[in-house]
């Protein structure tokens, strides 16, 4: 019996302690050869690079409420995506919501499409925010159209000083 409760207890650390790795959880897994499993159902690419913001399409509507808060609904800005993988690589549409708080901060969601001449877009939506003295940053995800129809992405955006360009990172999950 106590042998059946150590073992128990052992099974349980280990899979307490594999369970809080850094690891990306939708990373691929491989064996000793260093071949992905059989098994294995998704593949995922890495990419990184820059985000550039080309310009202002629509400054939305604005409205400063009497609480000192200001709501920004329908900002449409475009940016240029280099990024390492070309099937992310490309032109950016942001449609952005804003509520932007007493103090500077704010935080932002919406949705973007991203063109990727003669192959297909992304559809993204996002959220964000930006901490004074921290930095801005958001978090996209987003889902194949075209050529790239059956992939997903995920994105994230970090500029430390605004304006400036975003560091981007992200990963492609194949099926």
């Amino acid at each position: 019996m106590k042998r059946t409760m150590l073992a128990s207890l052992l099974i349980a650390i280990g899979l307490i302690i594999g369970g809080c790795t850094d690891q990306d959880p939708a990373a691929p897994e491989f064996t000793q050869s260093g071949q992905v499993p059989p098994s294995l159902e998704k593949a995922v690419s890495y990419f990184d690079g820059t985000s550039v913001n080309i310009g202002l399409v629509d400054e939305g509507k604005t409205n400063a409420l009497p609480n000192g808060r200001v709501q920004i609904r329908g900002l449409v800005v475009r940016t240029s995506d280099v990024l390492s993988d070309p099937r992310v690589s490309g032109t950016v549409t942001w449609v952005v919501h804003l509520d932007i708080f007493e103090d500077g901060s704010d935080k932002r969601w919406g949705s973007g499409e991203l063109i990727i001449p003669d192959v297909g877009s992304w559809d993204m939506t996002y959220k964000g925010w930006l901490v004074p003295g921290e930095g801005l940053t958001y978090e996209v995800d987003g889902h194949g159209k075209g050529e790239l129809k059956g992939l997903k992405a995920h994105w994230t955006y970090f500029l430390p000083n605004p304006p400036g360009v975003f560091d981007v990172q992200g990963y492609i999950i194949e099926h």
